[in-house]
C-alpha cells in the first residue's frame, strides 16, 4: 500500500511539473510570436566593419532578413513563418528561403526548418502569400531534427537558442562532414545569428564569423530612382540618368551614360539607431578615401526616415532621387 501511494505521488508530481513546463513554454512562445515577425538588417554593424577596415575573416556580410507570418499551412505546424534573406542591400540577391516552424515542448521552444525544393516559385511570398497556399510537404525538404534550434526565454526577456551537438551535414563538393553550430537571439527589436561550421573529425572551423550578426528591426526596402551629375574635369560634365537604388544600403558605382567610369559610388540607406532616431541617408563614396584612418563617405546628407525625396550637392557632384 505504501509503495503504491509513493508511486502515485511521484507520478502526480512529475505530471504537474511537465504540465507547468509546457504552460510556461507555451506562454513564452506566444510572446516570441508577437515580436518575431518583421524585417531585420545589420547595416549598422556592416557599416562599422567597413569603416574600421576589419579583416576579411572578421567582416560581417550585409544581411537583410524577412520573417513573414504566421502562415495558415497546418501540414507544417501551427506556428509557421516564411523566411527570405538577401545580401548587399539588394532584394534580388537572395541567399536563403525557408519555412520556420515553432513548437512549444515541456522543456523548450523548438524551431525547425523546411527547405523548398523549387525556391524560385516562392520568391517574395511575403508580398504575395497566395504563392504558398497550395504548398505540400512534398514540395519541401524537412531539415534534420538534429539541426533544430532549442530556445529558452532568459531572465532579461531575450529569447536565446542553439543547436545541439548533433547537427552534421555533408559537403556536396568534398563529401566531408561538417558540424553546424548555430546560436540565436530574438529580442524585441533585433535578432542575432551566429552560425559556424566545423570539421566533424578534427574540430577545425571551416566557416563562420567570430562574432554574431546583429540585425536590427527595420522596414521593407524602398526603391528610389534618380540621377547623378558629375564634373569629370574642369568645365566637362557627365550625367548618369535613370539610376535605381534600394534604400537598404545598396551601393552603385557612378558611371556616366556615355560609359565614363569614375572613382565614386552612390548609396541610399535607412539607418536605425538604438535611441529610435532613424534617418534616411544618401552618401557619396570615393574609392580608397579615408578620414583619420577610417573608411567613410566623402559626404552624406540625412533626411527624415519616411522621406520620398533625397539629394546632395557638392558642386563637383550632385544627385537627386525620388521614391518609386
Amino acid at each position: 500500500m505504501k509503495t503504491g501511494y509513493l508511486s502515485s505521488l511521484v507520478f502526480f508530481l512529475v505530471s504537474m511539473i511537465c504540465a507547468s513546463g509546457s504552460q510556461n513554454t507555451s506562454a513564452d512562445l506566444e510572446i516570441l510570436l508577437k515580436q518575431f515577425p518583421g524585417e531585420y538588417d545589420n547595416y549598422m554593424q556592416w557599416e562599422h566593419d567597413v569603416e574600421q577596415n576589419v579583416s576579411s575573416a572578421s567582416m560581417h556580410e550585409h544581411l537583410h532578413s524577412i520573417f513573414y507570418g504566421p502562415l495558415n499551412l497546418p501540414l507544417f505546424g501551427e506556428h509557421l513563418f516564411y523566411v527570405q534573406q538577401y545580401l548587399g542591400g539588394n532584394p534580388s540577391n537572395i541567399y536563403s528561403q525557408r519555412l520556420y516552424s515553432f513548437t512549444a515542448t515541456p522543456e523548450d521552444i523548438v524551431l525547425s526548418f523546411y527547405d523548398f525544393k523549387n525556391a524560385s516559385k516562392y520568391v517574395d511570398a511575403q508580398k504575395d502569400p497566395s504563392k504558398l497556399q497550395n504548398l505540400q510537404i512534398n514540395d519541401t525538404t524537412h531539415v534534420s531534427e538534429n539541426c533544430d534550434v532549442h530556445i529558452h526565454r532568459s531572465s532579461d526577456g531575450v529569447f536565446r537558442g542553439q543547436t545541439l551537438d548533433s547537427c552534421v551535414v555533408v559537403d556536396h563538393q568534398t563529401g566531408s562532414k561538417i558540424l553546424i553550430k548555430d546560436n540565436n537571439e530574438f529580442g524585441s527589436n533585433y535578432v542575432s545569428i551566429h552560425e559556424r561550421g566545423f570539421d566533424a573529425k578534427t574540430g577545425k572551423q571551416i566557416f563562420g564569423n567570430p562574432l554574431p550578426d546583429i540585425l536590427n528591426r527595420t522596414r521593407e526596402a524602398r526603391l528610389f530612382k534618380g540621377y547623378v551629375a558629375i564634373e569629370l574635369s574642369p568645365g566637362n560634365y557627365g550625367l548618369m540618368s535613370n539610376v535605381t537604388l534600394w534604400d537598404v544600403g545598396q551601393k552603385k558605382p557612378v558611371i556616366t551614360d556615355k560609359g565614363v567610369k569614375t572613382k565614386f559610388l552612390l548609396e541610399i540607406a535607412y539607418c536605425t539607431y538604438t535611441n529610435g532616431d532613424n534617418v534616411l541617408k544618401i552618401a557619396i563614396h570615393e574609392n580608397g578615401f579615408k578620414h583619420d584612418g577610417v573608411v567613410v563617405p566623402v559626404a552624406y546628407s540625412w533626411s527624415q526616415e519616411n522621406a520620398t525625396q533625397i539629394g546632395i550637392n557638392l558642386r563637383y557632384i550632385q544627385a537627386g532621387f525620388e521614391l518609386q
